[in-house]
């Protein structure tokens, strides 16, 4: 078995001298830490024999609350099962107080024996996510007609573009099922002149893809046939790389400062490189 985070399955998956390596002693192989695209846990599979599954977690669970089961058929898109003990709910995301029934969107809460005591030294904090007993996760999910778990996104990552609720890890599946797509982040940016959001992404093209207007062209007829409308981005930026947190994220806090700053010296009249106008 071989426990990874998405970031390395990337790295064994793209590392140049993988022909040289024997991978068919792996059996399974789960990933967890972040969101993992479907085509790379399929592109694991091919080169190594193994079978991936995901799992679901954080800090304040012990730290796993569901995983896919290894026996039976793969469900790629979803995080599986709750864990033995474990009790996931799915509540609406204004109040936090209604069930959600099966195929609904909400944010997820958690109760069972895993769950942590509190922050240390910090009861403000530890009131605003422990209620009555639970956990409210701030992660947004849903549960198909089976009980499988799939995760949408954070609640604090949720974009809002004319009137409909947008997760960036939906656009930006869509970017990476592409061939010539490593990593992408998809973004909220405020339009003063229209009172509306637009949907911008940056993307990192594969080593020898080439960043280009065609490429970005490509990437659009893409999102227009996979999303709605209100989804597909008004723009692709292409970087080298992506800052990334310690655990192997995208680090999307510091992609949004960037991008907010760049925003609020275009709007005082200075100087920015065009992919920001």
């Amino acid at each position: 078995h071989f426990p990874l985070i998405p970031r390395l399955i990337r790295g064994v998956v793209e590392h140049p001298k993988l022909k040289k390596y024997d991978l068919t002693s792996l059996t399974t192989c789960s990933s967890g830490g972040a969101h993992i695209p479907v085509p790379l846990m399929m592109a694991f599979e091919k080169i190594s024999g193994a079978r991936m599954y995901q799992g679901y977690g954080l800090t304040e669970a012990g730290p796993i609350i569901a995983a896919t089961p290894v026996e039976g058929d793969p469900v790629y898109e979803s995080t599986g099962l709750p864990y033995p003990d474990t009790v996931i709910k799915i509540m609406d995301l204004q109040l936090g107080e209604i069930e959600q029934p099966r195929g609904k969107e909400g944010e997820i809460i958690i109760k069972g024996p895993q769950l942590m005591k509190g922050y240390l030294d910090d009861s403000e904090a530890t009131a605003a996510v422990l209620k009555d007993g639970w956990l409210y996760t701030g992660d947004i999910g849903r549960f198909d007609e089976k009980g499988y778990l799939y995760i949408v996104g954070r609640k604090n990552d949720r974009i809002v573009a004319a009137g409909h609720t947008v997760w960036p890890t939906l656009v930006e599946d869509v970017l990476m099922s592409h061939p010539d797509v490593v990593q992408a982040v998809a973004f909220g940016v405020p339009d003063p002149l229209r009172c509306s959001t637009d949907i911008r992404a940056i993307v990192v093209p594969r080593i020898g893809a080439e960043a280009s207007p065609e490429l970005e062209r490509k990437l659009l007829e893409l999102c227009n046939e996979k999303l709605e409308e209100y989804e597909v981005p008004t723009k692709i930026m292409f970087r080298d790389h992506l800052p990334m947190t310690l655990l192997g994220k995208v680090d999307r806090k510091k992609i949004i400062e960037e991008i907010d700053a760049m925003i609020n010296k275009l709007m005082q009249g200075g100087e920015v490189p065009e992919e920001y106008r």
